[in-house]
């Protein structure tokens, strides 16, 4: 075998035993950091309609019969209005 293609092969490998290590340890902390911070979606959300009976209301059924084939459970909330909707936000959903 030339001599080149010894030395190269050689450096390939002492590269990868020397990078081997940093490679597991980075893959480690991406895995642990999906599993810490979770990053899928809300299993359950809030939706605030407008009053009974409105196009928002409609709206909000067929946004909730879209997302419960993704396994997604929408809250419909209604409310009386804007002011009402201000106030829920100011407040938070977490009542629910």
């Amino acid at each position: 075998m030339p001599r080149i293609i010894r030395s190269t092969l050689i450096s390939a490998r002492d590269m990868l035993i020397a990078s081997g290590p940093f490679v597991l340890i980075g893959l480690a902390l991406l895995a642990a950091a999906y599993y810490v911070l979770d990053p899928a979606p809300p299993k359950r959300v809030v939706l605030a309609t407008g009053p009974a009976d409105s196009a928002y209301a409609a709206f909000g059924m067929r946004y909730a019969a879209e997302l419960k084939a993704y396994g997604i459970e929408v809250i419909l909330k209604p409310t009386k209005g804007a002011a009402h909707n201000q106030r829920l936000l100011s407040e938070g959903f977490n009542r629910f």
